[in-house]
């Protein structure tokens, strides 16, 4: 992964990045994080909203069952309370 965000981090621009992270509305950790959520918007579609008994992940907003701390859409981690 360290090769690989590399990569990622060298064919991002840091205005790009800045400026998907304001237009996307997305939490983004990284560049690589934003790679593989394009990949994601390309093949599967739009993010899909909260649905009964689900809340809406911090990241981007999609739906996540109540106890999960982990979005299954973008990746994002809750973090824990304490």
């Amino acid at each position: 992964m360290t090769r690989l965000n590399a990569i990622l981090d060298s064919a991002i621009s840091d205005e790009e990045f800045a400026d998907k992270k304001r237009s996307s509305g997305v939490r983004f950790y990284n560049k690589a994080h934003l790679h593989y959520y394009e990949v994601y918007r390309k093949t599967v579609g739009d993010i899909p909203p909260p649905g009964p008994d689900e809340r809406a992940c911090e990241g981007c907003g999609a739906g996540m069952k109540e106890g999960r701390g982990h979005c299954r859409v973008c990746g994002w981690v809750r973090e824990a309370v304490q």
